[in-house]
């Protein structure tokens, strides 16, 4: 590690700092100082931030295909900062991935709609901290920063809407369900009501039958008593006569 020493550009206090950090705050007045590399450090810089560039936008096309998730998109991020953190560029790429990212995890719900305020308030510090890099395009970042804060606004919205729309559709649903329910119950109710009508009816019908049928089967059996005491009445008279007949002789 070699460290050199270096001015603070506000209050012209010497701090001493690692030669490879290329920011940092002055331990006197909490200035932010930018080191800036020699003219071989940065051309050697500027090389390998864009390759590292490169990573993180491939990193961003597998994710918009479903093949990477969203962290390991941030982390090619991460890898970029290490050398590229003073770069507006960087910290531009970094805002508008999180930023379509986030919304494309909105749309394939995996995120949920309560976390909007910390999308915008992440969005934001993104691109204040582009907006420092880079003092000649302000006005430019400042427009892009406005309006994709209104389509994050305007997106979750409409997710909520979609939402509620959604919400509303199960409940329908639900509620017809609950009614196809209830009407069956009652049809079957009724059914069984209309059943058991039609049984007593029919019940009801048959009573003069049933009666005429219990009144001739009694006649019939007082008959068949009656038949059976004469049947005995006439056997008992011929056993006495025999026996008479008998007594005779």
């Amino acid at each position: 590690m070699e460290i050199i020493t270096i001015e603070c550009p506000k209050c012209k206090g010497t701090v001493h700092v690692d030669k490879s950090v290329d920011q940092l705050f002055c331990m006197y007045c909490r200035a932010e100082i930018q080191i800036k590399p020699t003219a071989s450090q940065d051309m050697n810089i500027n090389h390998e931030f864009q390759a590292r560039m490169a990573i993180a936008e491939h990193e961003e096309e597998l994710y918009f295909r479903d093949e990477i998730n969203f962290d390991q998109v941030m982390k090619a991020y991460d890898e970029v900062k290490q050398i590229g953190a003073h770069h507006s560029l960087y910290w531009l790429a970094r805002a508008r991935f999180y930023t379509k990212g986030k919304l494309h995890e909105l749309k394939k719900d995996h995120m949920i709609l309560s976390e909007q305020n910390e999308v915008v308030k992440q969005y934001t510090l993104l691109m204040e901290t582009a907006m420092k890099r880079d003092d000649k395009d302000l006005r430019k970042i400042e427009s892009e920063k406005d309006k994709t804060l209104e389509k994050i606004v305007n997106t979750f919205e409409k997710a909520r809407q979609q939402e509620s729309e959604r919400l509303a559709e199960i409940e329908e649903r639900h509620r017809k369900h609950e009614e196809e329910k209830l009407k069956r119950k009652m049809e079957r109710i009724q059914n069984e009501r209309l059943k058991d009508i039609a049984r007593a009816e029919k019940t009801r019908k048959m009573l003069p039958f049933r009666i005429v049928s219990s009144i001739g089967i009694f006649i019939f059996i007082i008959f068949l008593i009656t038949r059976c005491t004469q049947s005995q009445e006439l056997e008992y008279e011929a056993l006495l006569e025999q026996h008479n007949l008998v007594i005779l002789e």
